[in-house]
């Protein structure tokens, strides 16, 4: 503690000779900076009555109404730590009227002898200042007796008990400080060792600016339960991940970017070897480091893909529905547009379907058209689409045709294949249909939906020239 800025008059041989102890000795209180903070300040106490010749030293921390020792010195039996006083009947409610040091040497003679803390304590010495903490009147810090002092307080005892007041104010703050940084470090810990998301510290492996490697430098049991995974600490991610090239490519090049750019990089990772799907966040918390946050997001995949495939397929046949079809028709439209390519569309209608649904039944009906896009499916390659955009309806996109009699030979081996009668639920049920074809680009067709409208066409022609047949439609 540096006293040097402080003015005090020509002291008395033997007044100095105190001071100066007593300054020495509270620069060696303040050495002790492994000392609790009780005890730390009750030694600065103790030097303090050794000063003043007094028996009493406080520091006190105010809050509106009352008055808490944080700490004491006193006689055996009289105080102890974290007593608390009603403020207004205590001495401090006078020290924090003013920003200076309150000294009364005989209280009984002063003007302050009618206030209740005369009546309540009996105090006749006093010596005390505001203790200001981070900036706010936290407390106190006094000296007292119940006797009368034997000579007037000075400004050396004022300058002394405000360099005191500083001191313990620094040491006050320095430990809150301590305190938040430790109950913020605690809740951190809490939150790391129990957050449901995987979460990771690497220290960055760099060769000439890019990022060729991670160390594992800490990580929570949400992430080593997520990655299946033991302890990884102090290993590299090209280790524990050697037979993953791709991934740990991607990993590192991802690090790379979040480093240069001081972004957040956020995507999905489908791992093959646990089989899940997992949400990753990367980001760079200070020089040198990447933190990754892992989460299971498998389950909302297969929901996602499950409402997916609600939209897109047809929940009695699992084939496409009419959505998909012409999502599909409009790809493969514009990319025989663009090769040159033709391909055909066969629009294919039951021919009996309304009358085993009225004879037999919705139930046989059902079975029928999952029978039939069964042996739809059969007769096609895998390269073609089959679609039931409704009822007893089936659209066919055959990929690629070379010519008009090619889409014409697919027509007839779908027929053949419906020939042989079903049995189903007891019955024999045949399903014969007829089948509208539109080529393109012989038909002429200038987008997807006029060539669906075409092969729709040819199907009705089909069906007025006895069912049971083809009929390719032409411009």
């Amino acid at each position: 503690m540096d006293a040097s800025h402080f003015t005090y008059p020509p002291p008395a041989s033997d007044t100095l000779q105190r001071l100066r102890s007593s300054l020495q000795r509270l620069n060696e209180v303040a050495a002790m900076v492994d000392l609790p903070l009780e005890e730390h300040l009750r030694q600065a106490l103790r030097a303090g009555c050794e000063h003043f010749g007094l028996p009493y030293g406080i520091v006190s921390h105010v809050t509106e109404n009352d008055y808490t020792l944080l700490s004491q010195v006193s006689p055996p039996d009289t105080l102890r730590d974290g007593q608390a006083f009603a403020l207004g009947q205590t001495y401090c409610v006078l020290t924090l009227q003013g920003t200076e040091v309150l000294a009364i040497h005989h209280m009984g003679t002063s003007d302050y002898q009618g206030h209740p803390c005369y009546d309540v304590f009996g105090l006749e010495t006093y010596i005390g200042v505001p203790l200001v903490v981070a900036g706010r009147v936290y407390g106190t810090v006094n000296f007292s007796s119940p006797h009368p002092y034997d000579r007037v307080f000075d400004d050396m005892d004022r300058n002394f008990i405000i360099l005191m007041s500083r001191w313990i104010g620094s040491v006050i703050e320095r430990k809150l400080s301590d305190d938040r940084i430790r109950a913020s470090e605690r809740r951190y810990r809490s939150l790391f060792m129990n957050m449901q998301e995987g979460l990771v510290f690497f220290k960055v492996v760099e060769e000439a600016g890019q990022v060729v490697d991670l160390i594992y430098r800490e990580t929570n049991p949400a992430f080593e339960m997520l990655l299946q995974l033991g302890d990884v600490q102090g290993k590299r991610l090209s280790e524990v991940f050697a037979g993953q090239a791709a991934h740990l490519q991607d990993f590192l090049e991802r690090c790379g970017r979040v480093i240069r750019e001081g972004s957040v990089e956020v995507y999905e990772l489908y791992f093959e070897p646990l089989q899940k799907w997992y949400g990753i966040s990367l980001y760079c918390p200070e020089p040198g480091a990447v933190v990754s946050v892992f989460q299971d997001i498998s389950s909302r995949k297969h929901h996602e893909a499950r409402i997916l495939e609600l939209a897109n397929v047809d929940s009695l046949t699992g084939l496409p529905n009419r959505r998909m079809l012409e999502s599909r028709l409009d790809q493969c439209f514009s990319q025989a547009v663009r090769t040159g390519r033709a391909f055909a569309l066969l629009f294919l209608d039951l021919d009996n379907f309304k009358v085993v649904n009225d004879t037999l039944g919705h139930e046989v009906g059902d079975q029928l058209l999952v029978s039939v896009a069964q042996r739809l499916k059969n007769s096609l390659r895998a390269e073609d689409t089959l679609a039931r955009v409704g009822g007893d309806e089936f659209i066919i996109i055959l990929s690629e045709v070379a010519f008009e009699n090619d889409a014409k030979l697919a027509a007839q081996k779908i027929l053949d294949t419906l020939q042989p009668p079903l049995w189903i639920a007891g019955h024999e049920v045949y399903a014969h249909a007829s089948i509208g074809i539109g080529v393109y680009p012989q038909s002429g067709a200038r987008d997807a939906a006029t060539l669906m409208g075409m092969a729709d066409q040819a199907m009705y022609e089909a069906k007025r020239a006895g069912r049971n047949g083809f009929h390719l439609f032409r411009g």
